[in-house]
């Protein structure tokens, strides 16, 4: 009983793993200071993997600096 359990408690979690979705495109956002874009403040890389990783701060003032696609 206890094997049967942990079989399926296990069957579970390797199909929770396959229904995540990857991303279709990674991107680059860069954020600023203010409207002029001069003096950079923080950024954000999405990866194909689907991670995620940032520096710094965020603002209203941003540029997507780079999109790719995933293969």
């Amino acid at each position: 009983m206890k094997l049967t359990k942990a079989l399926f408690v296990g069957a579970l979690a390797v199909a929770a793993a396959a229904a995540v979705a990857r991303p279709t495109h990674g991107s680059t956002t860069t954020y600023y200071s203010d409207a002029s874009h001069t003096v950079e403040i923080g950024g954000t890389e999405l990866t194909c993997n689907g991670a995620r990783y940032s520096w710094g701060e965020t603002s209203s003032y941003f540029t997507l600096t780079e999109v790719y696609a995933c293969s």
